[in-house]
């Protein structure tokens, strides 16, 4: 009699264990199933604005935007050309003023509704906007849109040469090209901007490539050179793509372009979403 109601208890107890643990898994099931349609639901969002991003909606380089870097928010230790087009580390840092809109970050600067960026061979970039209140005299700052920066980049190696960054105000989308054959890399979705925007990049690694704008199709056709001839055009349609979230440290260096708001000239607003 002992012995079974020992056995009795034991079978309770193991039944016990075993609800829990079935519990356990179904919630884990659950969980899963929700992430894995959220993710669905991503990837059928980015798909379907990949397949609307078409050449009668987007016209990128239609529109593109002069932009240039301003001298007087990069910090001591970066160089930005005559011409405000291009950034690189400086072997040793220069007397600048104290300007309150400079970084205090070692490596930023900043510059002022698509633009392109020549990022060429250099192995360590990241480029995208900021917002015009983000913090810039606290050191170190994760590039993440909490903290006001939606940003793409790369730390170790480099697929592309030039990167096209579109921007719509209005949509709350900021999206990034392989400007050298027209395709999506990324777009951020829904974001809400409450001030104005300026491009951002950075950079951290001391390499000969500098980051440089690229000039507006107006200055290209203007321009004998034959090698400022724009390439592959960017009115093809995108496809998805990824981009790191991560928010891993990230470079960055800005330029204060004309601020990026509803109704600024040549930004295309429209109700249709462009992935990139």
């Amino acid at each position: 009699m002992q012995i079974a109601r020992k056995w009795k208890t034991v079978r309770v107890q193991r039944w016990h264990h075993c609800r829990e643990y079935s519990s356990y898994f179904l919630r884990q099931q659950q969980k899963e199933k929700i992430a894995l349609s959220r993710e669905t639901e991503r990837e059928r969002e980015m798909r379907e604005m990949g397949y609307a991003a078409t050449k009668q909606e987007i016209s990128l380089r239609g529109i593109q935007t002069d932009v240039i870097l301003d001298p007087d928010t990069a910090n001591a230790i970066l160089l930005v050309s005559e011409d405000q087009r291009s950034v690189q580390p400086a072997e040793e840092p220069h007397d600048l003023p104290d300007d309150p809109e400079g970084f205090e970050w070692r490596y930023c600067v900043l510059g002022r509704h698509y633009w392109e960026v020549e990022v060429g061979d250099r192995k360590e970039w990241h480029i995208g906007v900021c917002s015009k209140n983000m913090e810039r005299k606290k050191g170190w700052v994760k590039m993440t849109p909490e903290n006001g920066y939606w940003t793409m980049g790369l730390t170790d190696g480099n697929k592309y040469q030039k990167v096209g960054i579109f921007l719509d105000y209005e949509t709350g989308e900021i999206s990034f090209y392989n400007a050298t054959d027209g395709s999506h890399i990324y777009t951020f979705l829904h974001a809400s901007f409450s001030e104005p925007l300026y491009p951002v990049f950075r950079i951290l690694i001391l390499e000969p490539t500098a980051l440089t704008i690229c000039p507006t199709p107006k200055e290209v056709e203007s321009s004998p050179d034959p090698d400022l001839m724009p390439d592959h055009s960017l009115e093809t349609p995108v496809t998805p793509g990824l981009a790191n979230e991560s928010g891993e440290r990230q470079a960055e260096v800005t330029s204060l372009l004309l601020p990026a708001q509803p109704g600024a000239e040549g930004l295309p607003l429209h109700n249709n979403q462009s992935e990139p």
